[in-house]
């Protein structure tokens, strides 16, 4: 919760070690990691991110909207527009499926 309100506060720096302490104690939690990949975004850091996404889709590919909308963040900040909108279709699929 921290993490979300600095994020939404613009206090990137605390957000992302909020996010990065919370992942940290518990990596198979997914529920408001799409806000962390997209502070990772705003902030252009691809390692962070890019780890982010593969922890996130290591262990929620087939089930976690979030992981996807990490992949997206990531192929974005690469330039790879159609790929992020591809994973961003992935993540709707999935959230549909499960609501």
């Amino acid at each position: 919760m921290l993490g979300r309100v600095c994020f939404e506060a613009g206090r990137y720096p605390e957000a992302a070690q909020a996010f990065g302490e919370a992942h940290r104690l518990a990596p198979y939690r997914v529920r408001d990691m799409e806000t962390y990949s997209t502070l990772l975004w705003h902030m252009k850091d691809e390692e962070a991110l890019a780890q982010l996404a593969h922890s996130l889709v290591s262990i929620g590919r087939n089930w976690s909207p979030e992981a996807w909308v990490a992949v997206a963040n990531c192929f974005s900040l690469d330039g790879d527009h159609q790929a992020a909108l591809k994973s961003l279709g992935r993540s709707m699929q999935l959230y549909r499926s499960a609501h």
